[in-house]
């Protein structure tokens, strides 16, 4: 794996059936101990969240972990959409990191 040093994520969700309530940082960044900045905007008239990750020290963080931790509320029922628009790991060195596979659109069925 290539260390990660921050990165920037954005998802949608269905707003019609799904409210973001609260987002959080992962341990991903956070592993050892590590000193991080977090920032994040749910903008709930449009259906999306944007989170920023970044380690306030040097060197990366290796393997694996949860970037971010979402908590939310069903509305009403129905099959809800929560989809990865936007993934940009940033990297230790100059030679940027592989770019992110594409991930499939998340179907939730909310009751």
């Amino acid at each position: 794996t290539i260390p990660l040093r921050g990165s920037p994520l954005q998802l949608e969700f269905d707003k019609a059936l799904l409210e973001v309530v609260s987002v959080s940082e992962g341990d991903y960044f956070r592993q050892g101990g590590a000193s991080t900045s977090f920032s994040h905007a749910i903008d709930k008239d449009a259906g999306s969240m944007r989170a920023g990750m970044l380690l306030t020290q040097s060197g990366g963080t290796p393997g694996q972990g949860a970037l971010v931790k979402l908590r939310m509320k069903p509305l009403k029922p129905g099959v809800a959409t929560l989809s990865v628009t936007s993934f940009s790991p940033i990297g230790v060195s100059e030679q940027p990191p592989p770019r992110a596979a594409p991930v499939a659109p998340l179907r939730l069925e909310v009751k």
